[in-house]
């Protein structure tokens, strides 16, 4: 089957059940968090309940390095533990250690949810489903139904800890599953606010070089502000950018 034969995006029919998500800041678990012996990830005795920034599934997630296992100590200690156990490793084709607490089970969880946001980004702006995931290391997904049923998959995995679930409709087919939150399961949440109907636009950010997909301006979106027609993922970005065309504007004069 081709490519583009079959779901188009017009054709596909995405549903969160029983109800749109309208929060971006689901809480989840937070512990300290280290590297022990023999990669195992150890945690600390104290544990919290802590918002995960608003668009950590866009920023922080895409620009996390799964195979590096400092990272993910990193990432997991300051935004909160990957509570779920055992990854399927049939998805990957990789035999995992018998040790769930073996930092690579975390690994594939933030994998996974890294292909789920890129999947998700593929369908919004008409790319290719299939190459998020493999991307990540997810071996046997193919475009079109293969790759929304990986999605529906894992994100209900990820949801099964909320009262919300994905429910894929293809033409005649319907599919989806559904089935205390930790980071893998925030993350879900985080991005099936961001495919909420309602919910801010995704857009790359204009500024050369950059490409950010973001739904709210860094900095506004956490001040309470929000704009619907922000080009820039950025205060940052958005002064760069201006900078750059002035030095344009400018050069131009001086060539005439």
């Amino acid at each position: 089957m081709a490519r583009s034969a079959f779901p188009k995006p017009s054709q596909v029919r995405v549903t969160l059940l029983p109800e749109p998500v309208t929060d971006a800041t689901p809480f989840v678990v937070r512990r300290s968090v280290w590297l022990g012996a023999r990669r195992r990830v150890e945690v600390g005795s104290n544990s919290t309940l802590e918002p995960l920034h608003p668009e950590l599934c866009l920023r922080g997630l895409m620009k996390l390095e799964v195979a590096d296992d400092e990272q993910v100590i990193t990432f997991m200690d300051a935004n909160g533990m990957v509570t779920k156990a055992f990854f399927d490793e049939a998805s990957t084709g990789k035999r995992l250690p018998v040790d769930e607490r073996h930092v690579d089970h975390a690994r594939w969880w933030l994998a996974a949810a890294r292909a789920l946001v890129g999947h998700w980004e593929a369908h919004i702006f008409g790319e290719p489903l299939d190459e998020p995931w493999r991307a990540e290391g997810f071996v046997g997904v193919g475009p079109g139904l293969s790759a929304w049923t990986q999605f529906a998959t894992y994100m209900n995995e990820g949801l099964r800890q909320y009262p919300t679930f994905v429910q894929i409709e293809a033409g005649d087919l319907v599919f989806g599953r559904n089935w205390s939150a930790g980071l893998y399961s925030g993350l879900c949440r985080q991005l099936a606010y961001h495919m909420n109907a309602e919910g801010p636009v995704l857009r790359r950010c204009a500024k050369q070089g950059c490409g950010q997909v973001f739904g709210s301006q860094q900095g506004r979106s956490l001040k309470g502000i929000s704009r619907n027609d922000a080009i820039y993922c950025s205060a940052a970005c958005a002064a760069a950018e201006k900078q750059r065309q002035y030095r344009i504007r400018q050069r131009a004069k001086e060539e005439r």
